[in-house]
């Protein structure tokens, strides 16, 4: 998943690992992500600094808004990022 900065609170989501766990979940290009776990993601980068907190191969909540405006919600098993 590929994270940018954009003008409204929360992670914009750039683009998406196709069959990847986002990607299973539903997230797509264009969402964006404003909580993990619970936590508010305000940017990309108290996205990063929350997804530090955590290993690859655990599991977390988390909610997102669509392009059209709809919360969604899911557990997502974190993988470790490509290189």
């Amino acid at each position: 998943m590929e994270i940018q900065q954009q003008g409204t609170s929360g992670a914009y989501v750039a683009g998406v690992v196709a069959g990847g766990p986002a990607d299973a979940a539903g997230i797509q290009a264009g969402d964006t992500i404003v909580a993990i776990g619970g936590t508010a993601i305000a940017s990309s980068s108290t996205l990063t600094s929350v997804l530090s907190g955590h290993r690859p191969g655990e599991s977390v909540r988390v909610t997102w808004v669509d392009g059209l405006g709809s919360r969604h919600v899911a557990s997502i098993r974190l993988q470790a990022a490509p290189a």
